[in-house]
């Protein structure tokens, strides 16, 4: 059983783990990493973390009819879910870290009037820290969300536009934060996922990741979103 959570992957699957499975199950509500090396094999059950908990024994018993040959595709509904879910996982580190650092400067300030300030250079140092760590909770929403649809190649041009949609931007100052976030992330992933299966000369194949694909990503949502 190979598991995937905040602190990494353990129990990692090999090559050969997979060649000996009789089935391969999925149980997981966000996206996974290394997921290309489930590719070759066809034969997934894929379930949700609730089910694959209250229906343990009929999935293991019933998993070679269960399992299909053919690649089964997910509904919009359920991937822009699933990309939710992976953003909500990866931005909580931000707010848990940034949450104790800002309580630690709280704990350990004195009150002025209505404000609690803190005690010394290093405690405002530090709870600077803090802000700009909940700053960084958009930006990492949206890479993530992001990543979810559309794979590696969405992450940077989806972290600038997180920062965009957070801030005030363009002659009306427009800041649209969590639901501009959502919407753009998704339109990001999917506007990705479409545009890696266009066919290219093999030289511009080769910077499409690093330098095309986020450079007219950013092209294209940036005047929509202003």
């Amino acid at each position: 059983m190979e598991t995937q959570g905040a602190a990494g992957i353990d129990n990692v699957l090999t090559e050969k783990d997979l060649k000996r499975a009789d089935v391969i199950l999925l149980a997981t509500d966000i996206s996974i990493d290394n997921a290309e090396l489930l590719e070759p094999f066809k034969k997934v059950i894929k379930v949700s973390t609730s089910e694959a908990v209250k229906n343990t024994a009929n999935i293991f018993n019933n998993a070679e009819a269960l399992s299909s040959p053919k690649e089964v595709k997910e509904s919009i509904g359920k991937e822009i879910f699933r990309s939710l879910n992976t953003g909500i996982s990866k931005f909580l580190l931000a707010i848990i870290a940034s949450g104790i650092l800002l309580s630690i400067v709280l704990m350990t300030g004195h009150v002025v009037g209505k404000a609690i300030l803190p005690s010394n250079q290093f405690f405002a140092n530090l709870q600077q820290v803090a802000f700009y760590g909940f700053a960084m909770m958009v930006p990492v929403l949206a890479a993530y969300m992001a990543y979810s649809i559309g794979g590696n190649a969405p992450l940077a041009p989806a972290f600038i536009m997180g920062n965009v949609v957070n801030n005030p931007i363009g002659s009306n100052h427009v800041s649209t934060g969590f639901i501009g976030t959502m919407i753009f992330s998704v339109l990001i992933g999917y506007f990705v996922k479409w545009f890696k299966t266009v066919k290219f000369h093999p030289v511009i194949a080769s910077v499409m990741p690093v330098m095309i694909i986020p450079t007219v990503t950013l092209l294209v949502m940036t005047p929509i979103y202003i």
